[in-house]
C-alpha cells in the first residue's frame, strides 16, 4: 500500500456531458480543448465515486478516492 504524505498534491478534475451543457464555456474557463464539440455540463473536482478526480503523486496519477483511502 502506498503511504500519502500531508501536502499540496496537483490535483485533474474531469468534465461529465450532458445535453444541457454547451461545448464553448468551461473549455473557455479551463484552458481545456474541446475537440470533439461535445456539450460540457460540469467539471468534477472531488472524490465522488461516479467520477473521482486525480491526484499526482510521485510522477504518477492516481484516483482521488484511492488517496484518500489509503
Amino acid at each position: 500500500m502506498k503511504q500519502f504524505f500531508p501536502g499540496a498534491y496537483p490535483l485533474r478534475g474531469h468534465v461529465q456531458h450532458y445535453d444541457w451543457g454547451d461545448p464553448y464555456s468551461i473549455p473557455a474557463l479551463t484552458g481545456k480543448p474541446n475537440r470533439d464539440k461535445r456539450p460540457w455540463a460540469e467539471f468534477w473536482m472531488g472524490a465522488h465515486s461516479d467520477l473521482p478526480s486525480d491526484v499526482l503523486v510521485d510522477g504518477q496519477w492516481i484516483s482521488l478516492a484511492e488517496v484518500i483511502a489509503n
